[in-house]
């Protein structure tokens, strides 16, 4: 799962802003906070690579074959 990241907001803090049809997303932050993608997404997925906007979700079964490939090679 690739996401984007409300980068404006560091960990811990848990930020969304939810869709609503009346608001204009005009004005304000979009998007989300990292810890609130990590903790939507616990306990089934586990962030396996995060940029200054996106993050990179994976099942938790696969983590490990993941995890075995040098840094830059996923």
């Amino acid at each position: 799962v690739v996401l984007e990241v409300q980068p404006a907001v560091p960990p811990p803090v848990q930020f969304v802003r939810k869709y609503h049809p009346d608001d204009p997303l005009r004005d304000g932050w979009a998007g989300c906070s990292l810890s609130y993608q990590a903790h939507m997404l616990r306990p089934r997925y586990g962030l396996i690579l995060y940029t200054e906007d996106s993050a990179v979700f994976a099942q938790v079964s696969l983590l490990p074959l993941l995890e075995a490939f040098p840094p830059g090679h996923i």
